[in-house]
């Protein structure tokens, strides 16, 4: 007779179960420079006695939808969703920039110092909307919050300093960290190391090419 689920081993189980999201990576010029002004505001930081928590420069990402612990086997329905959702927007490489340093999610409430993505948001935002449905179509559980694209370079533990940190942020509103395409969304597994985590692809899918308009003849 086979023995019930209940005496399987609890760390088999753990094992089955990954903590994923979909994202937009970087390509390596917005991340250096990402991290270019992100070293800039430690030091005006340090001057000013601000100790803001700082976010890892290898992690800097767009997550467009967090699907939390999750089994193994859902993984190839989080891939079908994923290409749905972009054969339904059916849009080609989204033209994006990251620029401004701001709090967010507003200077009234500030919880994390970030970087604002700025140029076809729109069409961003449209491809995020489209992968929320989908998921939810396969039997997902999503979140319903306001899609706000930005890059967190840190997190704001204590209002110690809080006045200096204004200052430097306010003083950095017009800083760009460069401009990119982005021409797939990736499924990504966040994984524990030490005392951070680390994000290892699973899955990736391609916008479709858009190929340029023919002259009139």
């Amino acid at each position: 007779m086979q023995e019930s689920d209940a005496t399987s081993d609890p760390n088999d189980r753990e094992a089955d179960s990954l903590r994923i999201f979909i994202a937009v990576q970087f390509p390596p010029q917005i991340m250096a420079g990402v991290t270019n002004v992100q070293e800039r505001l430690q030091k005006g930081c340090r001057f000013v006695g601000a100790n803001p928590s700082w976010v890892p420069t290898d992690t800097f990402h767009q997550t467009l939808v967090f699907l939390g612990e999750q089994s193994r086997d859902c993984l190839d329905d989080v891939s079908l969703a994923m290409q749905r959702a972009v054969d339904r927007v059916s849009i080609g490489p989204i033209r994006l920039a990251v620029t401004g340093v701001e709090f967010f999610p507003s200077a009234r409430d500030p919880r994390t110092v970030a970087m604002a993505l700025k140029g076809e948001v729109g069409k961003l935002s449209q491809l995020q909307s489209a992968l929320r449905e989908e998921l939810r179509l396969a039997g997902f559980h999503i979140e319903s919050r306001p899609f706000l694209p930005h890059v967190t370079l840190a997190r704001i533990k204590s209002p110690k300093g809080f006045s200096g940190l204004k200052g430097i942020v306010d003083g950095h509103r017009s800083v760009s960290a460069g401009k990119f395409e982005v021409d797939r969304i990736e499924l990504l597994e966040s994984v524990p190391s030490g005392s951070r985590r680390t994000y290892r692809t699973l899955n990736a899918v391609m916008l479709p090419s858009t190929p340029p308009q023919a002259e009139d003849q």
